[in-house]
C-alpha cells in the first residue's frame, strides 16, 4: 500500500501537467529523434520570411512573379504573391497556401519544396501543365498567426455570390445550431471556473453530442462579426484579387483539365493528410490519380458524413474550391479535380479551444502586443541564406543582406573581463534583448518612425483636449452597476449607451480599420514603443485625425487605468461638436498632413563618455585661451 500511494500521486501529477498543456502530443515533451532535417529548410518562422523564401525559390525556378497588394493594408506591406510556371494552356494546376492564415506555414513549405525541385530539373517533364502557386491568400492571418483575416472573416466560408450572401443572412442563424453553442465559441470572459472551456464543453457534449457541436461550429454564421467562423457579408479583398488574377491570366474557355489544391492543417489523425473533394470534382478522376491502397480512406467528398474528418460539412458553403469551380467552363466537366488537402495535427477539440481563446484575446484583450508595426517590412526578416528577388516582382525593390555578426545576449561578458569588481549593466535586456528606452532615444540616429513621438501637443492645446475628453470619461464599474440596477428597477429609462472614450490597443485599432474612430490620441512614452509605432501610419491610411500627447499615465487616469497607450472618440454630443471639429482640424494639419516629422531623423545625442570627453576638451580650450589672453 505504501508503494501504491506514491505511484498514484505521481500519476495524478503527470495527468494534471498533461491537462495543463492541453494534452499535447508526446513528441512535444520528447522530440521525435528521426525527423528529416532537410525538410526544415522549406519551413519559415514568419510570414515575411516565408514570402522572401517563396519569391526567391520562384525566381530560381524561372516562374513569373506577381505581388497582389492589399490596398487597405499597405502600411503593413501585406501581399498575395503568385508564381506562374508557364506550360500548356489547356491544363492548369492551382496550388493555394494560407487560406486560413496561420495554417499557411505548411502550404508555404510545400510550395517552396516544389519550386526548388522545379529549379533543380526544369526540363524533367515535357508538355507540362501551367502551374499557379498562390502564396498567403490570407496574408494578414499568416502574419498575425490567426485563422481569420483582417476583418475577422473565415475565407473558406466567404467565396459566395451576392445572392448567396443575401440568402445566408436571411437564414435562421440557428439553422445548424450555432446559437446553441454560441456561449461556448464566443465567451465574454475567460476567467473563473464557470468560463473554463472544459466545463462548458462537457455540458454541451453531454446535452448535444459531438457531431452536433461540430456541425454547428464549422457551419459558421453570417450575422455576428468578431465571432468564430464568421463568413462575412461580401467577398473579401484577397479573394477578389485572386478571382481577378485568374480571370485575367487563365483562359478558362481553353482549359480542358483543371486541378486545384488548397492546403490546410488541423483536422484528421496527426501527420496524416485527407483529400476532401469539392462539389465540382469527379471521384472517378480522383481514384485514377490516387491509386494506391493507402488512399482508400483519404480521398472523400467534403460533404461525406461517413468519414470522421469531413463529417459535419454538409451545411457549409463558400469554400475556395466552390469559387474556383464557378470560373470553370463546361468543357472541364468530368476532368476537374478540386480538393482541400487537410493535414491532421492534434485532436479537434484542442484546436477549437485554442481558436476560442485566441479570438477572445484578439478582440477583448486590454493590452494586446500582437499588432504589426508599419515599419516592419523594410527590415531583414528572412535568414541570411535567403535573397529577395530584384526582378519580376512588382512593388518589391528591397533585398536582404547577409548578416555575419552575432548579437550580444543580455548578461554575457567579454572573456577578458573575468570576475570584474563592478559588473556593467547591459544595455540590452529581457527576452529578445530589447534595447532600453533611454538608449533607444539617446543615440546618433533615431528612425523617423520612433522620432515622430517626440512631436507632442503643447500644454495649452493638450489642456483643451483633455477638458473635452473628461466630459466623455467612461463609467466606473460601480457607476455602471448602479445605472443598470436603476434601469432594472424602473427608476431610470433605458437609453442608448452614451458617447465615451474608447481605449485598448486592439479595440482602437479595430475602430480605425472600420473607420469608426473620429479622433485618436496616442501616448508618447509607451514602452516598448513598437506597440503603437504603427498607429500614426494607420490613421493616415484611413484619413482619421490623430495626435500625440505626453504621458501614458495621463491617458490611463482618463479611462480608470494605470496606463493607456491610446484612446479614441467615435462621436461627441452636439454642444461639443464645434470644439471637437476645431481640434480635429488642427490635429489633421499638424500630424496627418505634415510630412516633415515622419521623415525627420532624430537623435544626435552622443554617449555619456563622449559627452564627458567633449566637455573636458572645451574646458582645456577655454583654459588655454585664458592663458593666451594674459600675455
Amino acid at each position: 500500500m505504501r508503494g501504491f500511494l506514491p505511484a498514484l500521486a505521481a500519476l495524478a501529477a503527470a495527468l494534471l501537467l498533461h491537462a495543463r498543456h492541453d494534452f499535447a502530443p508526446a513528441d512535444s515533451y520528447l522530440p521525435w529523434p528521426s525527423a528529416n532535417s532537410s525538410d526544415e529548410t522549406h519551413f519559415s518562422d514568419s510570414y515575411y520570411q516565408a514570402r522572401a523564401l517563396f519569391r526567391s525559390r520562384a525566381e530560381a525556378a524561372g516562374a513569373d512573379l506577381f505581388a497582389l497588394p492589399l490596398a487597405h493594408l499597405t502600411a503593413l506591406d501585406l501581399t498575395v504573391d503568385v508564381a506562374v510556371l508557364r506550360g500548356a494552356k489547356d491544363r492548369v494546376l492551382l496550388h493555394i497556401s494560407g487560406t486560413h492564415g496561420v495554417e499557411g506555414f505548411a502550404g508555404s513549405a510545400i510550395q517552396a519544396a516544389l519550386l526548388e525541385r522545379e529549379a533543380a530539373s526544369p526540363n524533367a517533364a515535357k508538355n507540362k501543365p501551367t502551374v499557379i502557386f498562390v502564396h498567403a491568400l490570407n496574408a494578414y492571418g499568416f502574419a498575425k498567426l490567426r485563422r481569420f483575416n483582417e476583418h475577422g472573416v473565415d475565407l473558406n466560408r466567404n467565396w459566395l455570390t451576392p445572392e448567396e450572401f443575401k440568402e445566408r443572412q436571411q437564414r435562421d442563424p440557428n439553422r445548424l445550431g450555432y446559437l446553441d453553442v454560441y456561449d461556448l465559441l464566443n465567451p465574454t470572459d475567460l476567467q473563473g471556473w464557470q468560463n473554463w472551456f472544459w466545463v462548458k464543453g462537457v455540458v454541451h457534449l453531454a446535452t448535444k453530442g459531438f457531431d452536433a457541436i461540430k456541425q454547428a461550429t464549422i457551419g459558421g454564421n453570417y450575422r455576428f462579426p468578431q465571432t468564430l467562423f464568421y463568413g462575412g457579408t461580401e467577398l473579401e479583398p484577397s479573394l477578389s484579387l485572386l478571382q481577378e488574377f485568374l480571370l485575367k491570366h487563365v483562359d478558362f474557355n481553353a482549359v480542358t483539365k483543371f486541378a486545384m489544391v488548397d492546403v490546410h492543417t488541423g483536422l484528421g489523425p496527426a501527420g496524416v493528410d485527407t483529400l476532401m473533394l469539392g462539389a465540382g470534382s469527379d471521384m472517378t478522376v480522383a481514384r485514377s490519380v490516387f491509386t494506391g491502397p493507402e488512399y482508400a480512406d483519404k480521398v472523400v467528398f467534403v460533404h461525406d458524413n461517413e468519414n470522421p474528418v469531413s463529417r459535419g460539412y454538409d451545411g457549409v458553403g463558400g469554400f475556395t474550391f466552390d469559387g474556383v469551380a464557378n470560373l470553370l467552363g463546361p468543357q472541364t466537366k468530368g476532368n476537374a479535380l478540386l480538393f482541400c488537402q487537410e493535414f491532421g495535427t492534434v485532436p479537434g477539440v484542442f484546436i477549437l479551444k485554442a481558436m476560442i481563446e485566441e479570438n477572445h484575446m484578439y478582440y477583448h484583450s486590454v493590452s494586446p502586443t500582437n499588432r504589426l508595426p508599419d515599419w516592419a517590412p523594410p527590415f531583414v526578416y528572412s535568414p541570411s541564406t535567403i535573397t529577395m528577388p530584384t526582378k519580376k516582382v512588382k512593388r518589391t525593390t528591397t533585398t536582404t543582406t547577409k548578416v555575419t555578426t552575432t548579437k550580444k545576449v543580455a548578461g554575457s561578458t567579454a572573456a577578458s573581463k573575468k570576475n570584474p569588481l563592478f559588473v556593467s549593466t547591459p544595455k540590452n535586456f529581457r527576452k529578445g534583448g530589447d534595447i532600453q528606452r533611454k538608449v533607444l532615444y539617446q543615440r546618433l540616429k533615431v528612425p523617423p518612425s520612433v522620432n515622430q513621438f517626440s512631436n507632442t501637443l503643447d500644454k495649452n492645446v493638450a489642456t483643451d483636449l483633455f477638458k473635452l475628453l473628461l466630459k466623455y470619461q467612461p463609467e466606473t464599474k460601480a457607476a455602471k452597476t448602479l445605472r443598470l440596477r436603476n434601469i432594472a428597477a424602473g427608476k431610470e429609462e433605458a437609453s442608448a449607451p452614451p458617447a465615451v472614450v474608447k481605449f485598448g490597443l486592439n479595440h482602437v485599432t479595430s475602430l480605425i480599420e472600420n473607420k469608426k474612430a473620429k479622433l485618436v490620441v496616442i501616448a508618447h512614452d509607451v514602452d516598448p514603443i513598437e506597440l503603437v509605432v504603427f498607429l500614426p501610419a494607420l490613421c493616415r491610411q484611413f484619413d482619421i485625425p490623430y495626435c500625440i500627447v505626453k504621458g501614458k499615465a495621463r491617458l490611463g487616469q482618463l479611462v480608470h487605468q494605470k496606463n493607456a497607450a491610446v484612446v479614441a472618440l467615435t462621436h461627441v454630443n452636439k454642444e461639443d461638436k464645434a470644439k471637437f471639429d476645431s481640434l480635429t482640424e488642427a490635429f489633421h494639419a499638424k500630424f496627418n498632413e505634415d510630412t516633415t516629422m515622419r521623415r525627420k531623423w532624430g537623435g544626435g545625442i552622443m554617449g555619456l563618455k563622449t559627452q564627458k570627453k567633449l566637455e573636458l576638451r572645451e574646458k582645456a580650450i577655454a583654459a588655454e585661451a585664458a592663458k593666451k589672453a594674459q600675455y
